[in-house]
């Protein structure tokens, strides 16, 4: 039975269209795309809970392979879906309403959460102002940026700084960590400090390289 409900449902008499079927075989910038400019009334609140919570999970498992699946395009299809899937919300709340527009619910949509994933503000601001052709936007958008990274970062850090720490990738951070504010300089330096001329010669670098457990000197 599968088969036949599955061809039901995704396939469509001549004249008819599946609205399942555009959200899930089309490609994600196509569908971002309609997200952003399609009628009010395209999708369901049904549709579009369905693909979110189905697609949220799908996102977050291939991230995690081996392959160039990206996070940046299917981050902004979850939260234009779940913008879209907001504005039929505050269209039963707020009835007959004109300020409620599906296309701009998934604009700021897409933006809190790309933001709230990744931590950007200013430059998302401004790449998203360049996609929309349209300036009236930035302000919304910053706004709703800034709220995204504030709540994400009183859960945990930014998606690619999690993927940094996690691949143990040798970055310096802005900030020192927590535990080690109050140390200071001369607490964790040796002295004398060992450091090379500006024209050394081979055997001085060969005999402290052999002689130190560090590879790091000043010139």
């Amino acid at each position: 039975n599968t088969p036949n409900t599955y061809f039901v449902t995704l396939h469509c008499p001549p004249g008819h269209h599946s609205v399942m079927a555009e959200l899930w075989f089309d490609t994600p910038e196509a569908i971002v795309k309609a997200l952003f400019h399609n009628d009010p009334n395209s999708w369901s609140a049904s549709t579009l809970a369905i693909f979110f919570v189905i697609y949220f999970i799908i996102s977050c498992w291939t991230f995690g392979l081996s392959v160039s699946g990206g996070i940046f395009i299917p981050t902004l299809l979850l939260g234009a879906a779940g913008g879209r899937l907001m504005s039929i919300g505050a269209r039963m709340i707020f009835q007959n309403s004109s300020w409620i527009s599906p296309s701009l619910f998934a604009l700021i949509g897409a933006a809190s959460m790309l933001g709230g994933v990744v931590r950007m503000t200013i430059s998302l601001t401004i790449i998203l102002i360049e996609a929309t052709g349209n300036i009236s936007f930035g302000i919304p958008i910053m706004l709703a940026l800034t709220v995204a990274k504030w709540v994400g970062d009183l859960f945990t850090h930014g998606l690619y700084d999690l993927q940094i720490k996690f691949h143990e990738v040798p970055m310096l951070p802005w900030e020192p960590p927590s535990e080690h504010r109050d140390v200071l300089a001369p607490q964790v330096m040796a002295t004398p400090v060992t450091c090379f001329r500006m024209k050394e010669k081979v055997g001085v670098i060969y005999s402290v390289l052999n002689e130190q457990c560090h590879n790091g000197f000043p010139v």
